[in-house]
């Protein structure tokens, strides 16, 4: 798929945690670290693995008036958070291989999570697409399940991976539920129409976060250090290293509420909403699958449009007074968020490695907000991650499993089974 699930994913995280830091300040380096992680350009091929870790816990104080019920309540909903977060991690790996024009498209993901403070490891999950969309086309995954997973169901039970043929899935739901007539339910998962129809949103989003770049100045240096290195295509990139402080994340905010251009941001927010609904419009059974879902965006256009400048006068004197408030909160931990960003000569993201280092200051939120002391101090939460993608356009090859009936188990022949079992307890027709 375009930029594959695993890049789409890290564009995505990426974008919503640390957006504001690469657009603050309009310097050079940093619109060159945004671009690169808007970069719309499409991704056809890929390799990539990477890990994350995380780590937890709570810092107590004394409950001078809780009883002894909330107390225990509160104790263990901590213990068991930090005994599932606190040392709990995850390797993945991925490979995409797709044409141009995403007619033909190979997928793999596959991630080995540890929890339970390490102690659980044996849940490695495998996802492969074969998707080909030539007449007839079809849509193939095998998804390797945790053997812990697979017993569960007398089904799985024995069985390494679980296939399905996705259209010939999507027929027999739709002969059950009789939804729709004329076409067939498959037409919908045209996964490389979807592709292609994304990359004009893609581009729209990242034109409007460049714009709304140019306009913020929090006064603070995000990106402390840019350096040369040997890229992965052979040539020359950088790797530009992104710190953000607990007093820095606070002018970063205020900073958006209050050097962004009102207009702006309301055009920016009307041409997103726009991209929305023709991205949606053309979907098959846009009307069907969809038609609330345009409904929506529709109607909140029409509000942007008719009461985004009121709202807008009365809602920025309220977030800058909740931002005084915050002030003295305490949000980000010593680490704060740093993080080493290699961007290669094509303007591609190819490898990051840092820290998000969160310590919340629950205590004194609390009595700001008037809220029950829940006996919290603080909450330190750190996640560390690492990526490194390679051969971005290139040749690669991704193969699928090899099944069988005896380690394998097609989700076509679950349903047909629960079907006729279903049908006795369901009124598709009144859905």
């Amino acid at each position: 798929m375009r930029k594959g699930i695993l890049i789409r994913a890290t564009a995505l995280i990426m974008s919503l945690l640390l957006f504001m830091a690469f657009t603050a300040g309009c310097s050079q380096n940093e619109l060159k670290l945004l671009e690169a992680i808007v970069n719309p350009e499409p991704v056809y091929s890929y390799e990539s693995s990477g890990h994350v870790e995380f780590s937890f816990n709570v810092e107590n104080v004394n409950r001078p008036a809780a009883s002894d019920y909330y107390d225990n309540y509160m104790s263990t909903i901590i213990r068991v958070l930090e005994a599932y977060f606190d040392g709990a991690g995850f390797d993945y790996s991925a490979k995409l291989s797709a044409e141009k024009d995403y007619s033909s498209i190979r997928e793999e993901f596959i991630i080995t999570p540890s929890l339970l403070g390490g102690q659980l490891t044996s849940l490695k999950t495998g996802l492969w697409l074969d998707y080909q969309g030539s007449d007839p086309g079809k849509t193939d995954v095998y998804i390797q399940m945790p053997k812990i997973l697979a017993a569960l169901t007398e089904e799985t039970a024995g069985k390494d991976y679980l296939t399905m043929d996705l259209n010939r899935v999507l027929e027999l739901i739709d002969d059950e539920m009789d939804l729709y007539t004329g076409a067939p339910l498959s037409e919908m998962l045209d996964i490389g129409k979807l592709v292609n129809d994304s990359n004009g949103l893609s581009k729209t989003f990242a034109d409007g976060f460049k714009q709304m770049a140019a306009q913020m100045k929090p006064d603070e240096v995000y990106v402390r250090d840019v350096r040369p290195v040997p890229g992965s295509n052979g040539k020359m990139g950088r790797v530009y290293t992104l710190s953000i402080t607990d007093s820095g994340l606070k002018k970063l905010v205020r900073s958006f509420v209050n050097d962004l251009d009102k207009d702006t941001l309301k055009g920016f927010t009307l041409v997103a909403l726009d991209g929305m609904i023709e991205y949606y419009s053309k979907a098959a059974f846009s009307s069907v699958l969809y038609g609330d879902v345009i409904k929506e965006l529709k109607s909140m256009k029409k509000t942007v449009e008719t009461e985004f400048d009121l709202g807008y006068v009365f809602i920025k004197p309220m977030v800058n007074d909740i931002l005084d408030k915050m002030n003295n909160v305490r949000l980000l931990g010593p680490k704060g968020i740093t993080f080493d960003i290699e961007v290669d000569s094509n303007g591609f993201v190819t490898a990051w490695d840092g820290v998000l280092d969160f310590s919340i200051d629950v205590a004194r939120i609390e009595k700001l907000t008037d809220s029950y002391p829940s006996g919290m101090k603080y909450i330190n939460f750190t996640i560390k991650a690492n990526e490194t993608m390679t051969r971005i356009n290139q040749r690669v090859f991704v193969d699928m499993p090899e099944t069988t009936s005896i380690n394998s188990v097609s989700l076509e022949s679950i349903i047909e089974k629960m079907l006729p079992e279903m049908t006795d307890y369901i009124d598709w027709a009144s859905l």
